[in-house]
């Protein structure tokens, strides 16, 4: 079986650091992932919404990179510094 790469590797480089174990994030993770994309203006959204439209419902990534990338704590300091950034402009 071919070795897939973590989805989170373009953001936290895990490829070169990690040696864990993959996990197939299913269909609900994933719409908590296209959330949080579009909270961090990303981009990504656009990726998996395709992969939900195509029911290719299952994402490869480290637990960790997931567990971080949508951390409520991290999303809500994220959002509030983009409203102060917005405000102040």
């Amino acid at each position: 079986m071919e070795q897939q790469n973590c989805f989170f590797d373009w953001k936290y480089n895990c490829q070169q650091i990690k040696t864990g174990k993959l996990i197939v994030a299913r269909k609900q993770r994933i719409q908590t992932i296209i959330s949080c994309s579009k909270i961090y203006d990303d981009g990504k959204y656009v990726e998996l919404e395709k992969l939900i439209e195509n029911e290719s419902n299952e994402l490869t990534c480290h637990k960790s990179c997931v567990s971080m990338y949508t951390d409520k704590n991290k999303v809500n300091t994220f959002e509030k510094r983009k409203r102060d950034a917005d405000d102040s402009t």
